[in-house]
């Protein structure tokens, strides 16, 4: 069959190609790409690869964007013209109409055969139609790819939505629910969306839940200077210690508290909570101080407040030796 005819070898290389040239990621997310894959409800591609893209715009969150590469091998150049009239019209009947349903934003359709060149006839067939083409060339027990028609890319989005919604997105169960409903997507990232999103979604979310829950524990604080000795003191943590954990409580909880602790541990280390004229600071599990500013803080024992000078002395004699 054509030159020696290795479905095997074809789709190794043309799913190293893939990899390589349209940059569907082989990570510890995603597999870039799977075989056998159905698309929609009506047809099977050889190969398909898929480019996820971390869109970075938005300020609450990231998302995920989705583009594939989908290539029917055919064993010779004879039964490619009745392939890419197949092709054409499944893309117009059957992709079109269901759009981003398929799972992916975009979509890139190739015929993929053993020769060396192309022949005018499917140049011109395969330019009209807006499929691309990869020739794959065999030097003695080797393929190689060259994409010698690149094919006009898909939009299923239309320009105005997703194929998985930014809705969609905000949360780990409904992420997970809606690549498990497009099969090609949930075995391309390894049946463990979970992990997807906890790596490019969930970090930004956080921090911006943080951001707003630190601006109402400021905000709880009615006067500057205890404003001032916050802002102090949530610095000097950042500055001049080893690496640790933030997590803010505010409004969404109904809280006006900064939990700081070090990595790995399930407990605060330190709480920082506002009032609406001073700040209460537990450092370990026991010693409580109140903060008015950053030269009067008073620790409590025995249910008195006693001296203890500014929030420099707190910082370097109690909180910092906990986090080195």
């Amino acid at each position: 069959m054509g030159m020696g005819f290795n479905m095997r070898g074809m789709i190794n290389r043309i799913g190293l190609w893939l990899s390589k040239e349209k940059k569907c990621q082989r990570d510890e997310y995603s597999q870039g790409y799977i075989i056998d894959a159905r698309l929609g409800e009506s047809f099977v591609f050889d190969v398909l690869g898929i480019r996820y893209e971390v869109y970075e715009e938005n300020t609450s969150s990231d998302y995920l964007h989705f583009h594939g590469h989908a290539i029917k091998i055919e064993n010779s150049e004879k039964s490619v013209t009745q392939s890419v009239s197949c092709l054409k019209n499944w893309i117009d009947n059957s992709l079109l109409p269901q759009g981003s349903k398929v799972g992916l934003d975009t979509l890139s359709v190739y015929i993929s055969y053993p020769a060396e060149k192309v022949s005018d006839e499917i140049r011109n067939l395969c330019n009209h139609e807006g499929i691309g083409v990869l020739l794959c060339i065999k030097d003695e027990d080797e393929y190689f790819i060259d994409e010698v028609i690149e094919p006009k890319q898909i939009d299923l989005c239309r320009g105005y939505n997703y194929a998985i919604s930014h809705t969609q997105q905000r949360s780990p169960g409904n992420f997970e629910s809606h690549l498990r409903a497009r099969p090609c997507l949930y075995e391309v990232f390894n049946k463990r969306p979970d992990l997807l999103f906890d790596a490019f979604i969930r970090p930004k979310q956080k921090q911006y839940y943080n951001d707003l829950g630190f601006g109402h524990v400021f905000d709880v604080l009615k006067n500057n200077e205890s404003k001032k000795a916050l802002k102090y003191l949530c610095e000097g943590i950042r500055q001049n210690s080893s690496p640790c954990n933030w997590e803010t409580r505010g409004r969404k909880y109904n809280e006006n508290t900064i939990w700081i602790s070090r990595p790995g541990s399930q407990h605060p280390t330190v709480t920082i909570r506002t009032t609406s004229r001073y700040i209460v600071l537990t450092v370990g599990e026991s010693s409580v101080y109140r903060v008015w500013s950053e030269q009067n803080v008073k620790k409590i024992e025995d249910s008195r407040l006693v001296e203890v000078g500014g929030i420099d002395r707190v910082l370097e004699k109690v909180v910092y030796p906990l986090f080195t």
